[in-house]
């Protein structure tokens, strides 16, 4: 009976080997079929994606959304000439003369923000300096309709540097000069106006003080005037009467010179 039982439970215990070597080989066949699908899939993308890149760096398909949009432009057709301009960048996104077309676009709808995005653009991938200089230009006129005066003074500067000739720039440039030397003497810093604010008060300051000793020591000369028994009025009578006096003798001295003056030529007379 022992003997059975044990042959019994080898049995069982080699069934359930096998059966679990058959679960780890299955489970090894679908990962690896996982793994298949997941790079035939990535495959497929990539392949799906280098076909989407080759169709858009077309640059006859660029070509003709940029003359669809020039001519939309000339039309004054903003809207319809930035559309154009986006999908001849779709095309090629270093188009320099998409971007440089779709900031005047832009800008002639008063999107300025966008507009100054749309010349970075076209700066950073422009190789000629022609469209630079002529970005920079443009970047200038967003800067001074956005009051940005001194940005608008470095892009008319980068601009004259690619292209000394240009009289517009230069002008412009004179202009936003003037314009943001008159928003710095307009928007003076706050620390600067609470100081000049401070100087006033401190000057009034004294000027309130220096009029009030002024009238305390008035106020103690009339004081002090009637203690020593004498008013200015007084002194100057007194004084007045002593001149008077002093007048009065010399008179008296002269009328007796001329007395004896007198009595002496009679004296000689007779």
């Amino acid at each position: 009976m022992k003997i059975m039982r044990y042959i019994l439970l080898m049995l069982v215990t080699a069934v359930t080997i096998g059966v679990a070597a058959q679960d780890n080989q299955s489970l090894a066949d679908m990962h690896r079929n996982q793994v298949e699908q997941m790079r035939e899939e990535q495959q497929a993308e990539q392949k799906a994606e280098n076909r989407n890149t080759q169709r858009k760096l077309s640059p006859k398909n660029e070509r003709n959304r940029l003359r669809s949009g020039n001519n939309m432009y000339k039309d004054e057709k903003y809207v319809d000439s930035e559309n154009e301009y986006r999908r001849a960048i779709e095309f090629n996104p270093n188009s320099q003369i998409a971007d440089y077309n779709l900031g005047n676009s832009l800008y002639r709808q008063d999107k300025h923000e966008e507009a100054a995005k749309s010349y970075l653009n076209a700066l950073n991938s422009a190789e000629n300096d022609d469209v630079k200089s002529q970005a920079y230009h443009n970047l200038g006129n967003v800067m001074m309709q956005q009051q940005q005066y001194d940005q608008a003074v470095e892009a008319y500067k980068n601009s004259l540097r690619l292209n000394p000739s240009d009289n517009e720039t230069r002008y412009n440039l004179c202009l936003a000069r003037k314009l943001l030397k008159e928003q710095e003497q307009e928007q003076q810093p706050e620390q600067q106006q609470d100081e000049q604010q401070q100087e006033e008060e401190q000057q009034q300051q004294q000027q309130q003080q220096q009029q009030q000793q002024q009238q305390q020591e008035e106020k103690e000369q009339q004081q002090q005037q009637p203690q020593n028994g004498m008013s200015k009025e007084n002194a100057q009578q007194i004084l007045d009467a002593l001149q008077q006096n002093e007048r009065d003798a010399k008179e008296r001295v002269q009328q007796h010179m001329m007395q004896q003056q007198n009595r002496r030529k009679v004296e000689k007379e007779w």
